[in-house]
């Protein structure tokens, strides 16, 4: 993991790791039969190149195993059983393999990851094409590169916002089963939308000026709503959904080589009137991610992190689920992101035939879709706790995003 001391987020993961792990995993799919002994020399030069010590062999697994199992199994695995925090995994199939990463959150985020994946395949498939100097480290907290001084935004406005914030949330339906809510258990579940779907997405998205994550979070409202057993009320109408933001774009210096966590989070509020009807919702979702952008609030993610690590040092186990619960009444949350400007673009589809990612739910959200666009394929990660969505509902939230 990166040198130094932790930033606020990686923190409040920590803190998080004290209620269930807090894992997630990058996987590549792979054309024709792997070689595990190439494979197990390519990570170890990769790791003593970027200087990413300790490490792990790689573990392989054998052919008949399922990879969502496995992934299942690993995201309620604490970290304590390894000494590196992202050991790799291979799992070799009759006319492709897995090749992938289940890391613990806090020592690094998605973008490291893909960092971290890119080397190892590059010396595996292109090794002229590989790293030979060390990632930089991201060792000075959010400060330096995303502070208001660094990232433009204001301190005081940034209170204020949080302060509008949670009050939003007093209107926000909460999940409904409290004894169900503090079993954080969950199960990864993997769909494949098939090669057509990217074009007329986007088409559809550009109609109503919206984006393409607008448009998955439009559909996963409109799941949710339907699905996660949340308690309405008069006087908790609305619906809310997480969204991790990646805040490296919103840095002045270039951070693309940088090994770390730059991550922050914002929230999407549906009200039942516009979740009746879908180019309404898909339209007010789009303004409120425009005003997010416009404004920099996953700037102002500390803020609400500094909140959150006073309440954990304040709460014990059971109180801080409860606060979890009331106070960030998430339905569910999206991770989505488009890799054809990436470069996985370049490999694809031979050898990477495609791209897997799988998302933690944390304490707050009792599912979160990973939408994951390569070439034109579209796949559909689903992380759900089945304490509170069983398996049969999950598949159906699937299929419903899906239709």
């Amino acid at each position: 993991m990166s040198p130094g001391p932790l930033n606020l987020f990686q923190r409040l993961m920590r803190q998080w790791d004290h209620l269930h792990p807090y894992n997630a995993a990058q996987i590549l799919k792979l054309t024709g039969q792997a070689n595990p002994i190439h494979l197990q020399q390519s990570w170890h030069e990769t790791l003593t190149t970027l200087r990413l010590n300790p490490t792990n062999d790689v573990a392989i697994l054998p052919p008949d195993h399922s990879l969502t199992e496995f992934l299942s199994t690993q995201l309620n695995l604490p970290f304590s059983h390894t000494p590196s925090p992202f050991p790799p995994f291979l799992l070799p199939q009759n006319d492709h393999h897995y090749a992938g990463i289940v890391y613990h959150h806090f020592a690094a985020d998605s973008v490291s990851i893909r960092m971290l994946l890119r080397e190892w395949f590059l010396r595996t498939h292109a090794p002229d094409h590989a790293r030979h100097a060390p990632f930089r480290h991201a060792a000075h907290g959010y400060n330096s590169p995303l502070g208001p001084d660094r990232a433009n935004w204001s301190p005081g406005g940034a209170i204020l916002s949080t302060l509008r914030w949670a009050a939003r949330n007093r209107h926000v339906a909460r999940v409904e089963n409290k004894k169900a809510f503090a079993d954080f258990n969950c199960r990864f579940s993997l769909h494949d939308l098939g090669p057509d779907l990217v074009t007329p997405l986007l088409a559809c998205a550009r109609r109503h000026r919206a984006t393409l994550n607008d448009l998955f979070l439009a559909v996963t409202a409109q799941v949710c709503d339907r699905h996660v057993p949340i308690r309405k009320s008069p006087r908790r109408p609305n619906l809310a959904l997480g969204t991790i933001v990646d805040l490296r774009p919103y840095a002045r210096c270039d951070l693309s080589d940088t090994f770390g966590l730059h991550l922050g989070f914002t929230s999407t509020t549906c009200t039942p009137h516009d979740l009746a009807n879908f180019p309404q919702l898909l339209r007010a979702i789009a303004k409120q991610s425009k005003f997010d952008k416009q404004t920099r609030v996953p700037l102002f993610s500390p803020i609400r992190m500094l909140a959150g690590l006073a309440v954990g040092k304040l709460y014990r186990h059971k109180k801080l689920v409860e606060f979890y619960r009331k106070r960030l009444p998430l339905a569910g949350g999206i991770s989505n992101i488009n890799l054809n400007r990436a470069w996985p673009a370049k490999f694809h589809p031979h050898p990477l035939l495609d791209y897997i990612r799988v998302s933690p739910t944390g304490p707050m959200m009792p599912v979160v879709f990973t939408p994951t666009t390569l070439g034109q394929n579209l796949n559909l990660g689903l992380t759900y706790r089945p304490s509170l969505i069983p398996e049969d509902r999950a598949q159906q939230m699937a299929t419903d995003f899906i239709q």
